[in-house]
């Protein structure tokens, strides 16, 4: 391979890496410097760019306009359809317990989840919790207030 399509590669696996970091993430950070990677890619194959000094000018550049410009609709776009769940009420057994507003991992429908107590009560083993929202994909959860006649 000559010099031009080397440049034109690593640009090409460093965008598919951030982007790949974006599906993790969700945070729309990793989004738009993936995508400007992929655009620096696109520069060193079909224009021949070939200055690594040239190639961070364009990658920062198309980064850093772009995270101001359209990480604020994206997320609106984001927190708008976060009214919209499914999984809102519904209530699950925690199997790792957890500290008052702490995260942890629990299987909730066979898929491992990130859950946070949004309580300040410490959870235990075997307790039932209520999903009160899905942040991405995060289950936020409270604790089931025991019935009447329970405890």
């Amino acid at each position: 391979m000559d010099q031009i399509s080397n440049h034109a590669l690593w640009w090409l696996w460093l965008g598919v890496a951030l982007l790949a970091m974006e599906i993790l993430t969700t945070s729309f950070g990793f989004l738009f410097f993936g995508i400007s990677a992929l655009i620096v890619a696109l520069l060193c194959w079909q224009f021949g760019l070939r200055d690594f000094i040239w190639e961070m000018i364009c990658f920062a550049l198309v980064g850093a306009v772009s995270v101001p410009l359209f990480r604020g609709r994206l997320r609106a776009i984001v927190n708008r359809s976060k009214n919209i769940s499914i999984d809102a009420g519904k209530e699950l057994v925690l199997n790792v317990p957890l500290a008052g507003h702490s995260e942890g991992i629990v299987e909730y429908q066979g898929v491992p989840w990130t859950v946070f107590n949004n309580s300040e009560t410490s959870l235990a083993v075997g307790d039932r919790v209520q999903i009160v929202s899905v942040e991405g994909i995060r289950l936020i959860v409270m604790p089931v207030s025991p019935q009447k006649g329970e405890g």
